[in-house]
């Protein structure tokens, strides 16, 4: 797989270590001309794939947790009653708040977003957990917060980051959810939807 320009700010891959620059990496966006994670392009086989997979739906509100500069947020919000795209990078929510005026979005962890006390119909997070040491907890946390979890994952062979194989993640999924839709891509991309088993 090429390395985009954007790839540097995310892992090393010569010492195989994480390192999420990713303030860093939406403030270069222009000035080193690329779109991180191709946000932008709706298009892309993951939001198209997962907009497939989502489409038919219908949910009161939506958390879209790792928003980045919002593009897939706004397309969201044609499924929901109201959406909020949260995201670590002050930059790419300044841009995300550019872009799309009529959506909430706000600067903030997974962890944060999850500890304050409103409850989600949905909770959305796009290519999200190999940045989160503690991923099993935050599912743990979107559990117990939302009556639906989407996740997409692409894990290269040999992945540097903190999900280790597609295994580990349908054990932790499959014990908090009951699933709803998986679809597997070319063995690299997982697309998981499930209902939350947390009663409470």
């Amino acid at each position: 797989m090429t390395q985009q320009p954007y790839h540097k700010y995310v892992f090393d891959t010569e010492n195989r270590k994480f390192v999420g620059r990713f303030e860093e990496m939406y403030a270069n966006e222009e000035r080193e001309g690329f779109d991180s994670w191709f946000q932008e392009d709706l298009r892309h086989p993951t939001k198209q794939g997962s907009w497939e997979l989502l489409k038919n739906y219908r949910f009161s509100s939506i958390l879209d947790i790792g928003c980045g500069k919002g593009a897939f947020t706004n397309q969201l919000a044609t499924i929901a009653d109201s959406v909020m795209g949260v995201d670590i990078s002050q930059t790419a929510i300044a841009k995300a708040e550019q872009r799309y005026p009529g959506i909430r979005f706000s600067t903030a962890t997974a962890e944060e977003a999850l500890s304050a006390p409103q409850r989600w119909d949905a909770i959305v997070m796009l290519e999200v957990l190999s940045y989160l040491q503690n991923w099993e907890e935050v599912l743990q946390k979107a559990a117990a917060k939302a009556n639906y979890v989407y996740i997409t994952l692409y894990l290269p062979p040999d992945p540097i980051g903190f999900v280790k194989s597609f295994e580990e993640l349908r054990e932790v999924f499959n014990t908090l959810f009951s699933l709803e839709k998986e679809v597997l891509k070319n063995n690299e991309t997982i697309y998981l939807l499930g209902k939350s088993k947390h009663h409470g």
